[in-house]
């Protein structure tokens, strides 16, 4: 709300109907964080069988593994979907392909970092 009141006075500001932005002027409240509440143990059994039979069971699954979207993406699932495994020796060996390759990639244009160590000026040194 408050954003929305700065921008409507920096509107009414550059109109020249109003000479100062005053709700620039006001401090923004401190914002509490949501404190995060997981599942383990008997929660997480009594949620997979009760989504056993819902056509979206695999995702409830993934999202109880705590997957990323790149880590489901590279798992490869077993046939027997009731025992509910997962392998992800193949996410591995995808993961360490694209490391080797990363570093095979870096001997050809090795990374030059700036005497002072500013990290802005051996990115563009990098990106090229």
């Amino acid at each position: 709300m408050l954003a929305k009141t700065r921008s409507v006075f920096d509107d009414l500001v550059n109109q020249g109907i109003v000479v100062r932005n005053v709700a620039a002027l006001v401090k923004r409240l401190p914002a509490k964080k949501a404190e995060m509440h997981t599942l383990d143990g008997d929660p997480v059994v009594t949620l997979l069988d009760a989504t056993a039979g819902d056509p979206f069971a695999i995702a409830w699954l993934f999202a109880v593994y705590g997957l990323r979207r790149g880590e489901i993406l590279a798992i490869d699932i077993d046939k027997d979907i009731d025992a509910t495994t997962i392998r992800r020796r193949v996410a591995d060996r995808r993961l360490r392909r694209q490391r080797e390759r990363r570093n095979q990639n870096s001997d050809k244009h090795p990374h030059v970092a700036d005497a002072r160590g500013s990290s802005a000026a051996s990115a563009s040194v990098t990106r090229n």
